[in-house]
């Protein structure tokens, strides 16, 4: 259990900026300039391994969601293994995310790769507690955003110290 949620905490602090990371796209349908589907690969280590990471963060006009994915070294396969949901707001560069669910794959045991199908929690279970925990605690967070051709930066204040400067705190998303 202890692995899991170390591999969680490594995989989440890639993820929330990822998952504010979500803004996109063309504005065809008069949608703002992030809304759309955004793409940030990173790297993650468990013991002497190291992981190929990719971060899914699909931004609506309110609400977001986000799946970290790592690549199975063995047969290149991108297996999923956390997911969150949760509600956006905008106000010009600015954003508030609130986490509606969070939810994580386990680990196969043999293999030491999620098993690709990840179980969602919402805030009245204990689970979601224990993962938001390993993540900072905090369901409501604070940051903003840039976008600059095709790629998407976030700045997500993750402790709610007030900055976004801190180790883990700005990513930068590839538009798709």
């Amino acid at each position: 259990m202890k692995k899991y949620f170390s591999s969680f905490v490594l995989f989440a602090s890639l993820f929330l900026p990822a998952m504010l990371g979500l803004f996109s796209c063309s504005n065809k349908d008069n949608n703002p300039p992030y809304v759309g589907n955004w793409l940030m690969y990173g790297n993650t280590s468990r013991g002497d391994s190291v992981y190929l990471t990719k971060a899914l963060l699909t931004l609506n006009v309110s609400n977001f969601g986000y799946i970290q994915q790592i690549r199975n070294n063995a047969t290149g396969a991108w297996l999923n293994y956390v997911g969150q949901t949760g509600y956006l707001a905008v106000t010009g560069n600015s954003l508030k995310i609130q986490f509606t669910s969070l939810g994580i794959a386990p680990i196969d045991s043999l293999t030491g790769y999620p098993n690709g199908i990840i179980t969602y929690y919402g805030p009245s279970d204990s689970t979601f507690t224990t993962l938001l925990n390993s993540i900072g605690g905090n369901v409501d967070l604070n940051g903003s955003y840039s976008i600059s051709g095709n790629e998407l930066t976030l700045k997500i204040d993750l402790n709610n110290n007030g900055s976004t400067n801190d180790p883990g705190e700005t990513s930068i998303y590839i538009r798709q």
